[in-house]
This record gives C-alpha cells, sequence and structure tokens, in this order.
C-alpha cells in the first residue's frame, strides 16, 4: 500500500511526509461493499458529509458494469482501511479503495447529487473540497487553446489544480477512449450524477493534444455536476410580487411555458419559488434569480416551492475563475442562441470560403471521406460564431453530424466547430439513444434526416463569410469586459448565478433577456426570434418557423 499512497499524493499534489492533522473520528466508519466483480472499501461519515453509504456504494456497481475489465490490484480488508485511515489522518481526504480497477485502484469521495439518502443533508461547498489544489500562480497567465480559446490557465494547470475530481467515486470516472480520430483527442467518461450507472451524464473531452482533452474533460463534468445541486446553496422561498430584488421570467424571458408536463406550473408572479443571490451584470446590480433556472435538473428543496420549466445547461460552464466561466458561458449562449435562430427559421448562411478555415481544418477536410459544409452564424453581438456539418454515404457510420464554436475569429471558430463535430461523430456512431424520441435531435442527424429538415446548415450558397483573421499573436479580441459591452449596446441584460467559487475552479450559471434555458418557441411570450432578425441586413422582421423539432442533442 505504500506505493499506492505515494501515488496518491503525488497525483493530487500533497506532501507524503506530513504529519498527523487528526485522528479518526467515532463517527466515520469503514464501509465494505461488495459486488459482482470486487470489492469497494469507502469511509462513511454519520453526517454524509462527503456521501453516504447508498451512493458512495453505489460505486461498485459502476465499476461491475464499465470498468471490470482491467488489471486487477491485490488488495486485501487490512490493506484498505490502513490507507483510508492514513488519508484521513494525514491529509483530512476521504478516499475509497478498490480490487476491481487496477490503472487508479482509488478515488476521493464524492456524493452524488441525486442520491435520495443524503441529498437533504447540509452539506457544504467546503466540506467536498479538500482535495482540489489552488491553481499555481506560475501557470495562470493567459492561454491561447486552439479549441478552447484564451482562458485564464493552461491545460495542464487546470488538470493538475483538479485531479481528484477523477476517480470511480469521485466527481468523473476515469477516462477512457472517445474514439480512433486522427485530427482530435476525444476521451470519455461517467459523471456521477446518479447513483445508477446507465442514468449517467457523459463528460467528453475534446481536444488537440491530451492535455486539452483532459481539461475539456474535467470542465465539462465539473459544470454537470455542480449545476445539479450537490451542495447547500441559500435560497429564499418567495413570489415574485413579494421580493424586491426578484427579476419578472415573464418580462424578461417570456413566461409562461408553452409546457403541458406533469409537475410544471404555468409561472405567475405569485407562484412560490425557491431564488437565488445573482448578479445583473450589465448593470452591476443584485438581483434574485428562480432555482429553477440556476439548476439542472431541478428538485426544490422546500416542498413549498413549484416549478415553472424545463431545465438545461445552456449557459453553464466552468473556468479557472469565476471571470474564466463567465466568459465562456456567454460564448456558449452566443452560440446557442445562433443555431436556433437558423435552425428553427431556416433562413440562408453565409459559406466560409477555404481560406477562412483554420489550416488544421483545411488539411483534415481535404483528407475526410465525408464531406465538411462550413458556415458562419451571424448573430446581433457580430461574435464570430461557426456551424459545421459533415454528410457520408457510408451505411456503417452516422449520416451526418454538426458542430458549432464561437471564436476570437472566424479561422478559430471553425476548429472549434470541426472538433465539436467530430466529437458528436463518434457519437452518434456508437448508435446509443439514436432512437427518435421527443426533445432530442440526435435521431435525425444518425439518420440523416437533417438534411431535408435543416437544408439551409446543407446547403452551398453564393454568399461568402469574410476570411478569417490569423490568431497567432494577434490582439486578443474577447474579454468578459468587451462582450458585456456588446450586450449592454443591444439593450440585453445578463443575468450570473456563481455556483463555485474556488481557488481550483469556478463554475457559473449564465442567461440574458431572452436568452434562457431554450430556444424562443418554449415560451408564449417571447419576442427573441424578432430582436434577432432586426440585428441582421435583409432578414424577415417577423421570422417564420420552418422546423419545429427538437434542438437538443
Amino acid at each position: 500500500m505504500e506505493a499506492i499512497y505515494q501515488e496518491i499524493c503525488k497525483e493530487l499534489s500533497l506532501d507524503a511526509d506530513a504529519d498527523l492533522m487528526l485522528s479518526r473520528a467515532s463517527s466515520t466508519q469503514i464501509v465494505t461493499f461488495r459486488g459482482e466483480e470486487g470489492t469497494v472499501w469507502a469511509p462513511i461519515r454519520a453526517d454524509k458529509r462527503w456521501g453516504c453509504a447508498t451512493c458512495i456504494g453505489a460505486s461498485v456497481l459502476l465499476l461491475d458494469q464499465y470498468y471490470a475489465d482491467f488489471e486487477r490490484p491485490a488488495v486485501t480488508d487490512r490493506d484498505a482501511a490502513s490507507l483510508i485511515l492514513r488519508m484521513l489522518e494525514r491529509h483530512a481526504i476521504p478516499i475509497a479503495v478498490t480490487d476491481i480497477y487496477g490503472p487508479q485502484c482509488w478515488s476521493v469521495c464524492f456524493p452524488v447529487p441525486d442520491c435520495p439518502a443524503c441529498r437533504d443533508s447540509d452539506r457544504q461547498l467546503q466540506d467536498i473540497m479538500g482535495a482540489f489544489r489552488p491553481l499555481n500562480p506560475d501557470n495562470t497567465t493567459p492561454e491561447f487553446s486552439d479549441t478552447g480559446g484564451v482562458r485564464a490557465a493552461s491545460a495542464t494547470a487546470f488538470v493538475a489544480a483538479n485531479r481528484a475530481a477523477i476517480g470511480f467515486a469521485a466527481i468523473v470516472t476515469n477516462p477512457y477512449n472517445g474514439g480512433d480520430e486522427p485530427h482530435a483527442t476525444l476521451i470519455e467518461g461517467l459523471i456521477r450524477t446518479s447513483i445508477t450507472p446507465n442514468e449517467c451524464e457523459v463528460a467528453g473531452g475534446k481536444g488537440r493534444n491530451l492535455e486539452q482533452a483532459l481539461a475539456s474533460f474535467i470542465g465539462e463534468a465539473l459544470e454537470r455536476y455542480f449545476v445539479a445541486d450537490p451542495v447547500s446553496i441559500p435560497s429564499v422561498l418567495g413570489t415574485e410580487n413579494d421580493l424586491v430584488a426578484a427579476i419578472s421570467p415573464e418580462i424578461k424571458f417570456g413566461y409562461p411555458a408553452l409546457d403541458d408536463t406533469t409537475g410544471i406550473t404555468p409561472y405567475a408572479p405569485d407562484l412560490p419559488l425557491e431564488w437565488l443571490a445573482a448578479e445583473e451584470l450589465t448593470g452591476g446590480n443584485p438581483v434574485l434569480l428562480p432555482a429553477n433556472l440556476a439548476f439542472c435538473p431541478y428538485e426544490p428543496r422546500d416542498a413549498r416551492a413549484s416549478r415553472f420549466s424545463v431545465t438545461t445547461t445552456t449557459g453553464v460552464a466552468s473556468g479557472a475563475n469565476v471571470e474564466d466561466a463567465t466568459l465562456q458561458a456567454l460564448l456558449e449562449l452566443i452560440e446557442r442562441d445562433a443555431f436556433w435562430y437558423f435552425a428553427r427559421t431556416g433562413q440562408g448562411l453565409a459559406e466560409l470560403p477555404e481560406e477562412a478555415l483554420h489550416p488544421h481544418v483545411h488539411a483534415a477536410k481535404a483528407v475526410s471521406h465525408g464531406r465538411f459544409t462550413f458556415q458562419e452564424l451571424r448573430n446581433p453581438f457580430g461574435i464570430p460564431v461557426v456551424h459545421a456539418t459533415y454528410v457520408t454515404d457510408d451505411a456503417w457510420e452516422a449520416r451526418t453530424a454538426r458542430g458549432i464554436g464561437a471564436g476570437e475569429n472566424l479561422e478559430q471558430a471553425s476548429l472549434r466547430a470541426f472538433v465539436e463535430c467530430l466529437q458528436i461523430l463518434h457519437s452518434l456512431n456508437l448508435g446509443v439513444e439514436v432512437e427518435d424520441v421527443n426533445g432530442d435531435m440526435r435521431h435525425i442527424w444518425y439518420t440523416g434526416a437533417a438534411r431535408h429538415l435543416l437544408p439551409n446548415f446543407f446547403q452551398h450558397s453564393d454568399q461568402r463569410a469574410g476570411p478569417g483573421e490569423a490568431h497567432s499573436g494577434g490582439k486578443r479580441r474577447h474579454s468578459l469586459r468587451s462582450i458585456l459591452e456588446l450586450f449592454a449596446r443591444s439593450s440585453t441584460e445578463v443575468y450570473q448565478v456563481v455556483l463555485v467559487d474556488s481557488p481550483s475552479f469556478a463554475v457559473v450559471r449564465v442567461m440574458a433577456a431572452g436568452m434562457c434555458l431554450t430556444d424562443a418557441t418554449y415560451f408564449s411570450n417571447s419576442k427573441r426570434f424578432q430582436v434577432f432578425a432586426s440585428a441582421l441586413p435583409g432578414a424577415p422582421t417577423s421570422p417564420r418557423i420552418s422546423y419545429a423539432g427538437p434542438t437538443f442533442m
């Protein structure tokens, strides 16, 4: 066990020779969980601070189903108990140990957000943050990433600080190969958002190299985990009428929703809701935002509160700090807003000329057996957004795929769209969740029906987008301040809820007036498409809906 202890200390940047910090609390028990393929040992506290026997114990089922075909370590009950106690006493970090998965037989323990046995525990953020390391100040100078844009820290520094998130009982499971793709590095893993393994979200990491893919992988896992409400964030119960700082979902987003789903109540100003502290970034004003719009999935913690909306992860982002995460969330919001408009209205798009593409995209496109189309999605903010589509006639793979990216310029945006398109193509090629179901558009891309339902994304056009500006050594175009100025100029308020602000990462939820969780067709009073069209030269003042199907995948 000494070798494993040294490995843990190295991976988590701990002092292996640290002095004794605390003795084992009587409220902590080492519990053994037996599975079909092996065993998991884990410390369980009576106050369920880092999870309980139900959600930590569920990790053995996950290992049985997904990680049983690897080399196995020789671990005894005594070995596991000794290692667990040593980590608690020397570092105050709860770890689980297994004899099923040899490549990493240890994992920091984290609660599962939807665990029925401990979700209502009074768990604070600091209770589960002990294993994360502060970002190394020497590595936090802005770095340009081909696929991630300009970030506040290097991919290497971000991965090192947040290494504790990876493990069989942690936030996301150990990554596995996300596809043999020569033009990008793709990895995947399961985010522990459910105690049922096949209901867990999938984290997909992508990049030009492994470090970029790992940073993307961890970032997505942190987003999905913390937006699922795993810790107690203060809220207030009340109505819009009674709370002076409460925003109006009717005025700002167009509620009530056109949604008759069981459990969703039409919004009204006198509807009791849970509200979270937020900030209106364009004006710098503190406001209250409905928790229903912040968390995904959302289940009221107070039984008196109502749900009035579907939930999505649009506008949720992670980063090295709050500013970094907020910038990425705003760029995603702009991407989705543009895609929704052109998908719903079917309006023509400007195709990117070859010279506007990133050199990597140009080279990869030339040797691909499928056909790629790259188009600019013009938008009210003037941000370069590129949409990529892929088409093949080969019966052995998905017939179509798509990707989207906002960038410093069209060249960089084309690369982000291209890599996302490859990631989605790989996902579709697995043939998982490609059935024709309500609310998911994977089916139409897998079968190729998207070519007929969304023809504007595939049509070649005489209209041409301008060439991308060279990005190497160029002046940074996007900053949080500059993006917020674009929103302010268009009289569009931006709202932010900080879900996590820690020394190693941040997670935020951002939305803007008219730009909420999903597209305008979900809301009974949204004018977003008209506002969007008014900013585009030559666009109809009252756009018609040409596609009424799902826009999420």
